[in-house]
């Protein structure tokens, strides 16, 4: 303690004031710390999810690209024409499939009978 009252300077510091203000100080300095840490960890998610979103974004794009390729050809026009249009060239013949007609059979249903309806058919009613 002698120590202390020797080096103003070093007493100053552990004065009780300054010491209840530092305390102070520490305890916003952590919250603070904390309220960035939660904001970094939203952004984080935030950010994942954006990725996933591109990803997915990104691969209709390319699918949607090769779809627009393959359409661009000779084959795929006559193909989406034969599809809607229901038409063919001159020379070809169209055959249609038919399934097979299925046989229906009639199913007998019995109803059951309970122990009122039992007792109540006994009587005739």
């Amino acid at each position: 303690m002698k120590l202390l009252k020797e080096n103003k300077k070093i007493s100053w510091w552990f004065s009780k004031p300054i010491i209840v203000l530092e305390i102070i100080l520490l305890v916003l300095l952590v919250k603070g710390v904390f309220g960035v840490y939660e904001k970094y960890l939203r952004a984080k998610e935030e950010r994942d999810n954006i990725t996933i979103e591109y990803n997915r974004v990104e691969e209709r794009f390319v699918n949607l690209e090769s779809k627009v390729d393959y359409l661009g050809t000779d084959f795929a026009r006559e193909e989406v024409i034969r599809e809607r249009f229901d038409v063919s060239l001159p020379g070809e013949n169209v055959i249609k499939l038919v399934d097979k007609e299925i046989e229906v059979r009639e199913v007998e249903v019995k109803e059951e009978k309970g122990f009122w309806r039992g007792l109540i058919g006994i009587f005739g009613f």
